[in-house]
Parts: C-alpha cells; sequence; structure tokens
C-alpha cells in the first residue's frame, strides 16, 4: 500500500501542476488601443519560449517584469502579485498603457505563466568539455586500478 500512496502522490502533485499551467491568464486579453493583446506582446518580447534579444528581464518575489526599450518598438508585460496590488500592465511605444486589477490568484497564475512562456527559472545544464571528459575518463580509470589492485593484495 505504501507504494501507492507514493504513486497517488506523484500523481496529483503532477497533475497539480498541468492544471495550474493550464489556466488562462487575463493579462493576455487585455488591449491597447491598436488591437496589440498582452499575449501579442508576450510572445513578441520571449518568441519561441525564451527571452528575446534587446529584451530585458526584472524577476521579483511579487513581480516579474519582461520588457524591451528599442527605439521605435518598446514594449512591458508586467504582473504584480501580493503583496503588492494583484495588477498587470502592458505597453507599447506610441500607445497609452494599459492595466488590468487582478484577484491575488489571477496575479499568481499571470505571474507563472510569464515565468512559464519566457522560461525565467530555467538554468544551463553544466557540461564537461572533450578535455573534461578525457580528464574524467582518466581519473576514473586510475582510481578502478588501485581499487582492484588493493582487492588483490588482500585476497
Amino acid at each position: 500500500m505504501k507504494n501507492y500512496n507514493f504513486l497517488i502522490f506523484l500523481t496529483v502533485l503532477f497533475m497539480a501542476s498541468i492544471a495550474i499551467a493550464q489556466l488562462p491568464c487575463p493579462c493576455d486579453n487585455l488591449e491597447l488601443s491598436n488591437g496589440t493583446t498582452g499575449g501579442d506582446i508576450l510572445n513578441a518580447l520571449c518568441p519561441g519560449g525564451r527571452v528575446g534579444p534587446d529584451t530585458s528581464v526584472d524577476l521579483r518575489d511579487s513581480s516579474v517584469t519582461v520588457f524591451t526599450e528599442v527605439v521605435g518598438a518598446g514594449k512591458t508585460y508586467q504582473v504584480d502579485s501580493p503583496p503588492l496590488d494583484g495588477i498587470c500592465y502592458i505597453s507599447q511605444e506610441g500607445q497609452n498603457q494599459e492595466s488590468l486589477k487582478l484577484k491575488p490568484e489571477e496575479a499568481l497564475i499571470c505571474r507563472a505563466h510569464v515565468i512559464e512562456t519566457c522560461d525565467l527559472l530555467s538554468r544551463p545544464i553544466p557540461t564537461l568539455s572533450e578535455w573534461g571528459v578525457i580528464a574524467m575518463a582518466g581519473i576514473l580509470g586510475i582510481a578502478g586500478y588501485i581499487i582492484i589492485s588493493r582487492r588483490k593484495v588482500n585476497a
């Protein structure tokens, strides 16, 4: 039964993150006067799920801002979540800024949405260069030789 409890726990944990990821963010439907939506701005700032060129990120405990200050194409997508006011802001150069008051739950969902869409929490996987792999193989070979020779002496 213990194995099933652990399996159920993992299933609930996995499904909870998928369920949260599927909830819509109202900020994506927020629209500027030229018809550009928050979703359009976020996709322009993070094309292909990565922070785009000339794009900056300010990730804090209670807010996340993704913006670019390129002349003629400056864009901002910001979500403030509790303990700050639950508000999202979108702006594009030449347009008036739009904002939307959010419930605390919506603000947290939108913050998670921005972090996931722009892949802000990923870190590069550390790897060894080809020389590092050669050196590591040599070290492991020497360690293996020492262990085997000690076992032969003790036998």
